[in-house]
């Protein structure tokens, strides 16, 4: 139980830059949390099969936008930022130097 508390909370506090109404005013967001922890129990109630169900589903919106960012990262790749041009003494110390 202590889990879905946590998630509860964690809910609450990931969406103050989406709804900072809400997560502005105390009571309301403990609001939105008892109603998230309520929400996790019904499913839970409801059986293994409903839960893995929603697990697959909170899966989903976690991995959907990394991979969002990801293939639009594609796009502003500019493989000449990847070129080997100067491998003498003096260039490797300023390569050196600007990475560090």
């Amino acid at each position: 139980m202590c889990t879905n508390a946590a998630l509860a909370v964690a809910l609450v506090g990931h969406l103050g830059p989406f709804i900072p109404s809400v997560v502005s005013k105390p009571p309301a967001a403990a609001a939105l949390a008892v109603a998230t922890l309520w929400f996790l129990t019904a499913v839970n109630v409801l059986g293994v099969r409903t839960a893995g169900r929603v697990q697959v589903v909170t899966t989903a919106i976690k991995i959907l936008p990394l991979a969002a960012v990801g293939i639009a990262g594609l796009f502003y790749l500019d493989p000449a930022h990847f070129a080997i041009t100067q491998t003498g003494g003096a260039a490797v110390a300023r390569g050196i130097t600007a990475t560090a």
